[in-house]
């Protein structure tokens, strides 16, 4: 277990709960389905106000002011904001839960137990990285049942399942997960 997130999660349990693994989320950029998409889409977007910059009439336009700005958060800034989070993410799996703890502004923390664990999914990539999904996202939104990781705004994880992303040896953890689950599932 790497320590830097062993001791955060730690510092997080309730007393008695045992810690059986502590991770982090791939670190540095990260490409994600979605930026087949969204890459082109965000220079198509951009190309329009781009090609105007060199008059500085974009700058005195506020409309094209915005256009630029967000051209340019879809082009580099999401992935400069999805690596700042990334950077801030552990999780861990104890004896009772899966946790998430995110230190951005200010520690905030996911727990989802595994007694009540009705969602389970894994997704792996090349290597043995992958994500697991532990639970259902806390709201729709306008996206359908759930928005982009590849496209980071305040609020999102509100949107999206909790997950362990990117993690390396994620079909390991997978099954911790599920023997923890069954585990204290007997227990009961």
């Amino acid at each position: 277990m790497p320590g830097e997130a062993t001791t955060i999660i730690t510092s997080h349990l309730s007393p008695g709960e045992r810690l059986l693994w502590a991770g982090r989320p791939k670190q540095g950029l990260l490409l994600r389905g979605e930026d087949a998409f969204l890459i082109p889409f965000s220079l198509i977007w951009s190309l329009p106000v781009l090609s105007r910059l060199s008059s500085r009439a974009v700058l005195s336009n506020p409309i094209d002011l915005l256009f630029l700005v967000m051209g340019l958060y879809l082009l580099v800034g999401r992935f400069i904001v999805d690596a700042w989070l990334r950077s801030r993410t552990y999780y861990g799996v104890t004896d009772r839960h899966g946790v998430i703890i995110r230190l951005s502004t200010a520690a905030e923390m996911q727990s989802v137990s595994l007694t009540s664990l009705s969602y389970l999914k894994l997704t792996l990539r090349r290597g043995g990285t992958g994500t697991i999904e532990i639970g259902r996202p806390r709201k729709s939104s306008i996206f359908g049942p759930r928005a982009s990781r590849a496209f980071p705004f305040p609020g999102a994880h509100d949107y999206l399942p909790p997950a362990f992303e990117a993690i390396p040896n994620a079909r390991e953890v997978y099954d911790l997960i599920v023997r923890t689950q069954q585990h204290t599932l007997q227990a009961l």
